[in-house]
């Protein structure tokens, strides 16, 4: 069987913890300032009640606003040095030091001429320490090789070395003997 709500409320209001003589201590250490922890500690008398339902029964009373509380002062306090464990102050920090500023770019020194002494020669008259560079167009057979002299455990003298590890874009279309 389900109550209406007068019905519910009626029977409801033998349930609340509020009565006429609780409100009245509400509104009066409302009044004196005490806060909704130490109200709801004096009005509990043995049932739970809450500081969050201290502060909704105070809002439908409508009872006023708490003014805002001053705060604290403090002592003004000087600041100790840290201290070890063993009673020995810390020293005291350093300050972090700007950071040094960089030193100024070198001017680029002067590259080495890149042109190698190309003997040109053709693949089966290449010796051992000679450079293996193909001379001639980029989609043609290479009949003549750089024949420069190289360094141990390369194929390349040290020009063309430069431009086969360097790529392909950054090499200068004007070299004789670049493709």
């Amino acid at each position: 069987m389900s109550l209406t709500y007068p019905e519910n409320q009626q029977h409801n209001s033998f349930n609340t913890p509020w009565t006429a003589e609780r409100d009245e201590m509400l509104r009066q250490l409302w009044a004196d300032g005490y806060s909704a922890s130490l109200i709801a500690d004096k009005l509990a008398n043995g049932r739970k009640l809450t500081r969050c339902a201290v502060i909704g029964r105070a809002h439908r009373l409508k009872l006023p606003a708490r003014k805002d509380r001053p705060p604290l002062e403090r002592k003004p306090q000087g600041r100790k040095p840290y201290r070890r464990a063993n009673g020995v102050p810390k020293p005291p920090r350093r300050r972090p030091q700007p950071a040094p500023t960089p030193p100024r770019p070198q001017p680029p020194r002067p590259t080495p001429s890149l042109e190698p002494t190309m003997r040109k020669l053709p693949l089966l008259k290449l010796k051992p320490n000679q450079c293996r560079w193909p001379l001639g167009e980029l989609m043609e057979v290479a009949h003549l090789f750089c024949s420069a002299d190289k360094e141990d455990g390369r194929s390349y003298c040290p020009a063309h070395h430069r431009l086969a590890h360097r790529g392909a874009a950054s090499i200068p279309k004007d070299l004789p003997w670049a493709w």
